[in-house]
């Protein structure tokens, strides 16, 4: 298995070190997620058109690693926290 589910709410989960990409089915996409050593990919495809064009991409260079304080610090600010779905 590719994701590793986090502790915690339920719905985190983490690519795991020796994965460099996985698939996740959201409703009628396909995405595709890949982490290389110098950028993060994020291709967005219609579901069972993988082949195609995809839809969107997201390409960025990897971000700088949090240091500890901001771990530390993190999601226990209430301005810093991620969206809920109902």
């Amino acid at each position: 298995m590719s994701l590793i589910k986090d502790e915690g709410d339920g719905n985190d989960y983490t690519l795991q070190e020796d994965e460099t990409s996985c698939w996740i089915t959201v409703g009628n996409a396909s995405i595709y997620i890949r982490n290389e050593e110098s950028f993060l990919g994020v291709d967005v495809y219609a579901r069972h058109r993988e082949c195609d064009d995809p839809l969107s991409s997201l390409w960025i260079r990897q971000p700088e690693p949090a240091t500890d304080e901001e771990i530390g610090m993190g999601m226990s600010k209430p301005w810093c926290t991620r969206p809920q779905v109902p």
